[in-house]
């Protein structure tokens, strides 16, 4: 019964080692952040978009409530984070390098863009 243990003991052993191992051999990396307006207050629900200027491939992302966003499983290259949300100016931002196991933060601050106002009318005036 002793033997028994050892071995199941020994087995666990190795299992939460290899475990630990395979979490240290991240191939990826991170870019992450929080939008705020000139004020500080955060925007949620703006549209984030993370291209790699190597390969062209680009992913999008909205950030949360609180304002963040976190694009993660990132290849290592060059980046370049466009930070988007009606009603205020988009903010390009080039030049991100990711390395492996790097969380890259860019935050971004959007001003006011410029509103455009449309009216359609679809009858004349009686």
């Amino acid at each position: 019964m002793i033997r028994i243990r050892q071995v199941v003991g020994f087995a666990l052993l190795i299992l939460s080692v290899s475990a630990v191992i395979a979490l240290a051999q991240d191939t990826t990396g991170t870019i992450l952040g929080t939008i705020t307006d000139a004020s500080g207050a955060v925007l949620p629900g703006v549209t984030v978009t993370v291209k790699n200027t190597d390969t062209s491939q680009s992913r999008a992302i909205v950030s949360d409530t609180a304002g963040r966003y976190r694009m993660s499983l990132l290849q290592p290259g060059h980046y370049e984070v466009t930070v988007q949300l009606q009603g205020f100016q988009t903010m390009v931002r080039s030049g991100i390098t990711v390395t492996v196991g790097q969380q890259a933060v860019v935050d971004a601050k959007l001003s006011l863009g410029n509103v455009s106002e449309s009216i359609t009318v679809d009858r004349a005036a009686r």
